[in-house]
């Protein structure tokens, strides 16, 4: 993600996990997926923030995150051929929106031989 300007103190970045029937999934072993991008607190915020140690406001500039997502049963064990999963990710000053990423992936199961 590259910034164009300088985040305020209170950013923060959320990420929405939703299959094609739009079954929401918790992130992790939280059932927020909420992160504070200024102050973190939990152990995922100051993994998430270790690159500019939690401080902002965060300047202009490029910033990547890796973002590991263990796949539900739910999904997992679908009697379905094909299933979809997005994951959007929106970045918030306040309660303005100021950057939205949507990924869409599909997950087919293998058939027996």
């Amino acid at each position: 993600m590259y910034l164009r300007r300088s985040l305020l103190d209170n950013s923060l970045l959320h990420f929405y996990i939703t299959d094609e029937e739009l079954y929401s999934y918790q992130c992790g072993n939280r059932n927020s997926c909420t992160y504070k991008l200024c102050n973190p607190e939990t152990s995922q915020e100051k993994t998430l923030t270790k690159r500019w140690h939690g401080r902002c406001p965060l300047l202009p500039g490029f910033y990547e995150y890796k973002f590991v997502y263990k796949l539900p049963p739910r999904i997992l064990h679908t009697k379905r051929k094909t299933t979809v999963l997005n994951i959007q990710a929106q970045l918030h000053e306040g309660y303005v929106c100021v950057a939205c990423y949507k990924i869409r992936m599909m997950f087919r199961k293998k058939t027996k031989v």
